[in-house]
């Protein structure tokens, strides 16, 4: 579960108490593409591998899997090595066609489902929680990390090292929606992104440039959509 147990003292209005907290431990991971540093992460440890797949795709260093040659950890730093050179990124294209829909009830059931599986959440109040959903609302992939951006990661990693093809799903997640999740979900070719957050301006409008269907406040009975309605039946 990668927490540690901290000493605190619980102050109320007429009271006081000492006990013990389980407190989420971040680890540092220094990312390294093609011999040049690339970003210091600080996820929490569990899936490493499928954190640097889809930490590589979805900043774009890479297009798809098949251009990760390699990856190796060593410690703090995970060495990365792609079949293009350098360590430019490449730039995000829009999300071609509408043929991918998710109905508006598995779109709530799913936001639902992540809710509930998110047991750090509930342990330590320090998470957020990412998930890839099909047309049918299923999860295909689920990750929790302090980092809203290494949960995208590490979910969309995890579905790519399983084969999926996510132009065919969806992704949801409890981070706020701005310009950078957008982007990541765009490079992983995913069309749908929603969470139970709040939106960003930035986000809203590139999801419209990027032809993505963007919905967010996915709570109870009720969500905004603010681009690509058409896909959300």
């Amino acid at each position: 579960m990668h927490l540690v147990p901290v000493r605190c003292v619980e102050r109320m209005l007429a009271s006081s108490q000492e006990k013990v907290d389980e407190v989420a431990e971040e680890a540092r991971l220094d990312v390294i593409v093609n011999s040049r540093a690339a970003i210091t992460l600080r996820p929490l440890p569990p899936q490493v591998l499928e954190l640097l797949t889809g930490f590589l795709v979805c900043e774009g260093y890479v297009q798809s899997m098949e251009e990760i040659v390699s990856m190796e950890v060593e410690g703090v730093r995970a060495f990365c090595k792609t079949s293009r050179r350098g360590a430019r990124r490449l730039p995000t294209r829009p999300i071609e066609g509408m043929d991918f829909s998710l109905k508006f009830e598995n779109l709530m059931s799913a936001m639902e489902r992540i809710n509930l599986g998110s047991r750090l959440w509930r342990l330590t109040g320090a998470t957020h929680s990412s998930m890839i959903v099909d047309g049918d609302g299923r999860c295909l992939a689920f990750s929790e990390d302090v980092s809203r951006s290494c949960a995208v990661d590490k979910a969309v990693g995890s579905a790519l090292l399983e084969g999926i093809d996510l132009s065919r799903s969806a992704l949801l997640t409890t981070g706020r929606l701005s310009e950078m999740m957008v982007t990541k979900a765009a490079r992983a070719g995913i069309p749908i992104i929603a969470s139970r957050a709040a939106p960003l301006a930035s986000g809203i409008f590139l999801s419209k440039e990027l032809n993505m269907t963007l919905a967010a406040f996915v709570r109870g009975p009720a969500a905004n959509i603010y681009a690509g309605e058409e896909r959300i039946k």
